[in-house]
């Protein structure tokens, strides 16, 4: 018999699709104030790396929406909005929407866990609970007890006076 712990994502997963969706509407350039192809423009040539740095935020993204190494392109994501908001936003002194976008990307952060890092989805097998009873240990047996009585009680002094 198997035990399946009951699957509470919901908020989880509703701040991970609306975190997401403001960073694929960021990225399309539909939200002002951050500047993707500084990120891109050292390691490509300018006319390039506007549409590359956009793919692989795009790219990044999906796998974080759809679940395929959701922690590490999480990661990668956070990363990069960080630098790029950075660069923009709080360099142009915008500090308020700098913030913003640093929640943003915590919640990210925070939300791109995997569903077994959560225990929610784990299947777990009647040796793990341990939950027979028939194979637990019993305890040792105790020895029977005596009574109390005054005349034990002289014994058990006389003893102790010998020794």
């Amino acid at each position: 018999m198997t035990f399946q712990r009951p699957i509470l994502l919901g908020p989880v997963a509703v701040t991970r699709i609306v975190v997401c969706l403001y960073i694929a509407t960021m990225t399309a350039g539909y939200i002002d104030g951050v500047d993707l192809v500084q990120l891109a423009a050292p390691i490509q040539h300018i006319e390039h790396a506007d549409t590359g740095i956009r793919a692989l935020i795009f790219a990044l993204v999906g796998l974080v929406l759809i679940g395929f190494k959701r922690r590490f392109a999480g990661l990668i994501v956070a990363i990069a909005m960080f630098m790029a908001t950075y660069n923009t936003m709080f360099s142009s002194g915008d500090i308020v929407q700098f913030w913003r976008d640093l929640a943003l990307i915590v919640a990210l952060v925070w939300t791109s866990r995997d569903e077994k890092d959560l225990s929610q989805s784990e299947v777990i097998g009647d040796d793990e609970l341990n939950i027979s009873i028939a194979n637990a240990p019993k305890p040792p047996a105790s020895p029977p007890r005596r009574r109390a009585t005054l005349t034990r009680f002289r014994e058990d002094l006389s003893i102790a006076d010998l020794n």
